[in-house]
């Protein structure tokens, strides 16, 4: 997969001469166009705000206003675009394989691990399946999220890029979108996540992008994660619908990633007894050394091809 669009972002402000010709017209015209299907995006940002902030009192109490909101929103897209566009991002195999190798005992019998190219149908529809009220612990807490409906878009913000559609969400700890994009005619799906600490200041924002599955499942790549989720209607005790994240923090050398530690999480639809946060072995041999001082040698070049077992 090629990556690389070039995006070239230009913000103008201008005036029409009088005498202007057809071409100049159409042209202003358009930029006229795309100026009132931003702000209807912007519109629709504020009612997914208020949306967000009736659900959780926390987000109140971040003291966020729609501008900001808007501001995120758009940075994120721009982040994410960025951060998939990366030199030496992951390929969907890659990202299959380390979770497989690593985390087998978690994800056997999951036939997850056949990319499809992703259609616009198919990135709404794995979206939407997350759409609504999960409840869940993340290692000792306990967060209750909200993800909207995905919305449709249809807006260029640049001369090979469009906005197809996005979702809002409350992350328990923060706010967050996934956009679906159509780069150079390649439909991609995005993501970007910020986190607020106690006194609703932010204090950590994370681009990441997605592939889907022939099941139209997700598996989540960040500059340091990887995250495998699903919708799954397999029995938990007391709930019947639930999602499951699979995943790890990862290290990418020269020669080889590797999985540092992997984890497992359940989101339920009720609030009721949740599911315990698993701390998950990798299978690998170098988990059992000291990871402080195997990350201190991993990052001399020339013995990160001995830690390679």
């Amino acid at each position: 997969m090629q990556r690389g669009t070039g995006l070239l972002l230009v913000f103008l402000t201008w005036g029409l001469p009088l005498r202007v010709s057809a071409a100049v017209l159409s042209q202003s015209q358009t930029a006229v166009d795309g100026t009132q299907h931003q702000a209807a995006i912007n519109d629709s940002l504020i009612w997914d705000l208020n949306q967000l902030k009736a659900f959780s009192t926390q987000l109140t109490q971040y003291g966020l206003t729609p501008l900001q909101f808007q501001d995120l929103f758009w940075k994120g897209l721009y982040s994410a675009v960025a951060f998939y566009e990366s030199p030496e991002p992951f390929q969907a195999e890659e990202v299959y394989r380390l979770l497989q190798v690593n985390l087998p005992q978690r994800l056997t019998g999951l036939p997850h691990f056949q990319p499809a190219t992703t259609k616009t149908q198919a990135a709404f529809q794995a979206l939407n399946a997350f759409s609504g009220t999960w409840h869940g612990q993340w290692r000792h807490f306990q967060f209750a999220h909200l993800w909207l409906s995905v919305r449709s878009a249809g807006w260029s913000f640049a001369s090979n890029a469009v906005l197809v559609g996005y979702q809002s969400c409350f992350t328990g700890d923060g706010i967050g979108w996934n956009y679906v994009v159509e780069l150079a005619d390649e439909i991609v799906i995005l993501g970007y996540v910020c986190h607020f600490n106690a006194q609703g200041q932010l204090y950590a924002e994370n681009p990441h992008y997605a592939y889907v599955n022939q099941q139209l499942q997700l598996t989540w790549v960040s500059d340091d994660h990887v995250y495998f989720e699903c919708v799954e209607t397999a029995p938990l005790p007391d709930s019947a619908r639930h999602y499951r994240i699979t995943g790890g923090q990862y290290l990418k050398r020269s020669r080889k990633t590797k999985l540092v530690n992997g984890f497992q999480a359940h989101y339920v639809r009720q609030e009721q007894p949740l599911p315990a946060f698993t701390e998950l072995p990798v299978a690998s041999a170098w988990q059992f050394w000291n990871r402080s001082w195997i990350h201190r040698l991993s990052d001399i070049e020339w013995l990160d091809g001995l830690l390679d077992w």
